[in-house]
């Protein structure tokens, strides 16, 4: 066992570690792609299911906080609104839970075979990553059925993903490592996403938030990040520059600490796995 976790020397190295995290690119393709094919075989649905959750969550929303609390929506019609808070969300939310679990569902692979581990982990991310684009892609028919008309703006999209799937990395990578040894972690995991999403202005506009708070506010990355994808798909502008940069700088540190713990506790996977 102890031959098995230990091959690969120098992968205290960053440049090591992705010189065989690019040499693996192959695998990362091979599992995410099962992992998608796998989630959706055998259901009624089948890959509608990438669908159906921020599309509910936008009927949800829609009802309980659009009709009857009558939360702010800055001008726009609230389910374009919502959906467009949760297309980050959920990516988010969908990617590190199913990231978490990687290591422990495919312990087999861990405990007798060495490849770079983080490939586990990312290619959850890259499953969900799928998800995501295809409810992109629903958002920009339901933004058309509004009679809206998708600008120069949206441009900024890419930056925006890159900025969040930094962050994504870098939580999956830790939770996925703290799950190895911690099994509960997996209890607590929902607990904390739902108290974030509550934190993060998805159901509610970055306004409402009180002038006095929102310096602290912006430390939370998805502030930016839900605000930023509501900017450019919604209102036609550039996100919010001091917003974005407070979300790109705590993404990366959340993407350095995550790696570093990860390595840290890697060489121990097969025998606490």
């Amino acid at each position: 066992m102890n031959d098995v976790r230990r091959i690969g020397p120098g992968r205290g190295s960053v440049i090591a570690s992705l010189r065989e995290l690019w040499g693996g690119r192959g695998l990362l393709r091979a599992i995410a792609g099962r992992e998608f094919r796998v989630r959706y075989t055998q259901s009624i649905l089948g890959v509608a299911w990438a669908l159906a959750h921020p599309l509910v969550l936008m009927g949800v929303f829609t009802v309980v906080f659009g009709k009857i609390v009558h939360v702010g929506s800055e001008g726009q019609p609230y389910p374009l609104f919502s959906y467009a808070g949760l297309l980050p969300w959920t990516f988010l939310a969908t990617g590190t839970t199913l990231a978490m679990r990687s290591l422990v569902a495919h312990v087999d692979l861990v405990t007798k075979v060495y490849f770079p581990r983080e490939l586990l982990p990312l290619a959850s991310l890259a499953a969900s990553l799928v998800d995501f684009l295809i409810a992109l892609g629903v958002f920009l028919l339901v933004f058309l059925a509004y009679g809206r008309v998708p600008g120069a703006s949206w441009l900024w999209l890419a930056p925006l993903i890159m900025v969040q799937a930094v962050l994504a990395v870098g939580i999956a990578l830790f939770t996925a490592a703290l799950n190895v040894r911690f099994r509960d972690v997996k209890h607590v995991m929902p607990l904390m996403l739902q108290a974030w999403l509550y934190m993060s202005p998805v159901i509610y506009p970055m306004a409402s938030v009180p002038d006095r708070l929102r310096g602290v506010f912006a430390l939370n990355p998805m502030a930016g990040l839900v605000d930023g994808y509501r900017a450019v798909l919604l209102h036609g502008h550039a996100p919010d520059a001091a917003l974005l940069l407070t979300s790109a700088a705590v993404s990366l540190l959340t993407l350095i600490l995550g790696w570093a713990y990860f390595h840290r506790v890697e060489a121990y996977f097969a025998d606490v796995i």
